[in-house]
C-alpha cells in the first residue's frame, strides 16, 4: 500500500474537482455502489458512478477525454501497462458513517488505485485476513495504491456532503 499526495498539479486537480462536483456531470445511480452485494438493502448502500473505461475500452465522451491524462499518469506511477477499469464514484452523506460491504474489484491479480477528488471523512478501509488492516481518510489530490485482490471498502461521509473518487484497476503485463 502506498499513498502519493499532490498527485497531479493543482490546476488539473481543481478542474477534475469542478467537473465531478458540477451540476452537469453525468452521474448514474447505483442501488449498491459496491456492486454485487444483493444482501445489503441499507438505505445508505447507494451511490453514483460514471464509467470511463471497462472491458469494451474507453468510453467516447468529453468526460473520459478529460480524465485520460490522469489515468495515464497513474499507469506511469505504478508501472502498469493495461487499464482494466476506471470509474468515478460518489457516495453521499449518511447520519451514521455507513460502511459499505467489503469487496474486491477483481478476483485476479491487479493493482487498484483510488484518486481522491475531494476531502472527506468517508474512510477507505483495507483488510488483512478479514480484519481491518488500515483506514485511509480521503485527502483531495491523493492517490492510494494497493493490491487489487485485497478486501476493501469505503464509508459514506457524515461531515461532508459527499465522497468523490476515481477508482481504477491495472495489470502489469501488456
Amino acid at each position: 500500500m502506498k499513498i502519493i499526495k499532490n498527485f497531479v498539479n493543482k490546476t488539473y486537480h481543481s478542474e477534475i474537482h469542478d467537473l465531478l462536483n458540477g451540476i452537469s456531470f453525468p452521474w448514474y445511480y447505483n442501488h449498491d455502489i459496491s456492486y454485487g452485494n444483493k444482501k445489503d438493502n441499507s438505505l445508505y448502500s447507494f451511490g453514483f458512478s460514471h464509467v470511463f473505461l471497462d472491458e469494451s475500452g474507453f468510453r467516447k465522451s468529453l468526460e473520459t477525454s478529460f480524465i485520460q491524462p490522469l489515468l495515464f499518469n497513474i499507469m506511469d506511477a505504478i508501472n502498469c501497462y493495461t487499464i482494466i477499469r476506471a470509474r468515478a464514484d460518489m457516495t453521499m452523506a449518511s447520519p451514521n458513517n455507513y460502511q459499505h460491504p467489503p469487496h474486491v474489484d477483481f478476483v485476479y491479480k491487479n493493482i487498484s488505485t483510488i484518486f481522491y477528488v475531494n476531502d472527506s471523512d468517508g474512510d477507505t478501509i483495507l483488510y488483512k485476513n478479514k480484519k481491518v488492516f488500515k483506514k485511509i481518510t480521503p485527502v483531495k489530490n491523493s492517490l492510494l495504491i494497493f493490491d487489487g485482490d485485497i478486501l476493501h471498502t469505503g464509508c459514506s461521509p457524515t461531515k461532508y456532503k459527499n465522497r468523490i473518487l476515481i477508482n481504477s484497476n491495472y495489470r502489469r503485463e501488456k
